[in-house]
């Protein structure tokens, strides 16, 4: 079966009305034909938060967690967009999260054009939890169903098809392609809308607020004066029923806007959904090497060398040294800074890249032709570390600068080879 176009997830809408528990919320989707022969669930959404609190309340930082469990009076609407019309059917799968459990639910199939006829490529999925709606283990929507290309010996028994000797597809063999594939960070201004009101909430950020803080506006039997009112009434009040974009707004920044952890560590890997919607292994992109221009005193290995004094001036290894006395440089300094890299160096060290052709470096020449350009085998694994907010180009907080925000995302960037 093709798969065809991926479903993308365009937005969601926290609706008033329904069941749902207080918990954390993903969709995946499959296609399905007229005899309702499913593909693989073929990607699923970013995390939806519901709280019992409502999404309208002002400001939004007072909006905090719930206890596991608790049933609200909401339901969420997710939007999709670019599904694919060669299918008769959509099949939403619910993925829930509360506390540490996880269910799936396998909802009823939606006909593809027929929540949204005049464009068939859109489909809206609405999760209530008042659905009678069958529960299954998670691993039914994750993990992809068994395909096999060939059966040399067919034979039924008992109502029940028996096959041996079975074929199925072969590793495409990318790994050494993967291992030449760069990513760089890069950050996302989220500055003021086209009425001039700030991205984020006003109240939150604003002159006042950051210095005094808001409830120095009121006195002690809770008036405020005549002054702090009209403030409060006409500059407070106003920005923040206009503004749909604080930080914990789920259907704008929780959902669309998710992003990295700034000096944090994280393995990336690359797969391809194929055309009978089953997915290829994924392939490791290594990190980043080091690099031969940083650390105070040009050392090439700067990076990966023993943490020392030899450090920028306003940090000081000793206690880190005492209780660590093989700290690396890498494991404790944003090395991005002083590299003039996006990302900082991270490698492992107690494991290696296996030594098989998987992990040579190969990628393509400007006529596509595959050449060798080096070797991982017997190098400790690297993975990818996050510029910090030391690093003033990808800080979240751009000095005088309107306490404009900063989101770290990661293109990739990479040459695609015939294999």
């Amino acid at each position: 079966m093709d798969s065809g176009r991926i479903p993308e997830f365009d937005s969601i809408k926290i609706l008033q009305g329904g069941g749902i528990e207080s918990g954390t919320y993903f969709l995946g989707v499959a296609y399905a034909d007229k005899d309702f022969t499913e593909t693989n669930v073929l990607g699923l959404s970013n995390p939806v938060y519901i709280v019992p609190s409502p999404e309208s309340y002002i400001p939004r930082e007072i909006i905090s967690g719930s206890p596991n469990e608790f049933q609200t009076n909401k339901s969420i609407l997710w939007k999709l967009t670019s599904v694919n019309t060669d299918y008769k059917y959509v099949v939403p799968y619910v993925i829930q999260r509360i506390g540490e459990a996880e269910f799936v639910y396998k909802l009823e199939p939606l006909e593809i054009g027929s929540t949204n006829p005049s464009v068939p490529t859109e489909l809206s999925v609405v999760y209530s939890g008042l659905e009678n709606a069958a529960q299954s283990s998670v691993e039914t929507a994750v993990i992809d169903k068994v395909r096999y290309l060939t059966a040399k010996s067919l034979t039924q028994l008992d109502n029940k098809l028996y096959a041996a000797n079975l074929t199925a597809r072969k590793d495409l063999g990318y790994q050494r392609f993967a291992n030449s594939i760069v990513l760089n960070a890069t950050v996302e201004t989220i500055g003021k809308d086209a009425f001039g009101n700030g991205a984020f909430d006003s109240r939150f950020y604003d002159e006042f607020n950051v210095n005094n803080g808001y409830a120095a506006l009121f006195h002690q039997y809770g008036q405020a004066s005549d002054s702090d009112l009209q403030y409060i009434l006409n500059y407070v009040t106003p920005v923040q029923k206009k503004s749909n974009k604080g930080y914990r707004d789920v259907e704008t920044n929780l959902f669309k806007k998710k992003n990295y952890r700034r000096g944090e560590v994280y393995a990336f890997y690359i797969s391809f959904v194929l055309e009978d919607g089953s997915e290829t292994f994924a392939y490791h992109i290594p990190g980043r090497n080091v690099i031969a221009t940083g650390g105070p005193s040009w050392d090439p290995e700067w990076e990966r060398t023993t943490l020392n004094m030899n450090v920028p001036d306003d940090f000081n290894p000793n206690e880190i040294l005492g209780r660590d006395p093989n700290a690396k440089t890498y494991q404790y300094l944003d090395t991005s800074i002083a590299t003039g890299s996006s990302m900082g160096f991270w490698e492992n060290q107690n494991e290696l890249y296996p030594n098989t052709d998987d992990f040579d470096v190969w990628e393509t020449n400007s006529v596509g032709t595959p050449i060798q350009v080096g070797t991982l085998r017997g190098k400790n694994v690297r993975h990818h570390k996050m510029p910090s907010n030391h690093n003033i180009i990808y800080s979240h907080i751009i000095p005088n600068v309107d306490y404009s925000i900063e989101l770290t995302q990661l293109p990739l960037h990479f040459l695609l080879a015939f294999v």
